[in-house]
């Protein structure tokens, strides 16, 4: 049966390194299994630079060390929770 499988990696912040590579490596085992993978990356990534077998969507604004230094608590855009949702709801 085919799934869709979301993938979220607010961490990631560059074409390159080891959340890439781990995440990269989930999406493209899900998609040997027959799944249609999403990939929700930081806003950071040049997507246009990056090709893969996977739909990718820019969605976050902050990763998990910024929010908390910034104090991104309140439910609106740059908080993690207020961006995952945005983006469930586009699928």
């Amino acid at each position: 049966m085919k799934r869709k499988q979301v993938i979220v990696d607010q961490n990631h912040t560059s074409t390159e390194g080891h959340f890439r590579t781990y995440t990269s490596s989930i999406a493209f085992a899900a998609r040997q299994a027959g799944h249609d993978v999403t990939i929700l990356w930081n806003k950071r990534i040049p997507l246009e630079s990056v090709t893969a077998p996977y739909r990718m969507l820019s969605t976050f604004s902050h990763n998990e060390g910024e929010a908390d230094v910034l104090g991104i608590l309140p439910f609106g855009q740059g908080n993690f929770g207020y961006e995952l949702d945005a983006a469930l709801r586009l699928r």
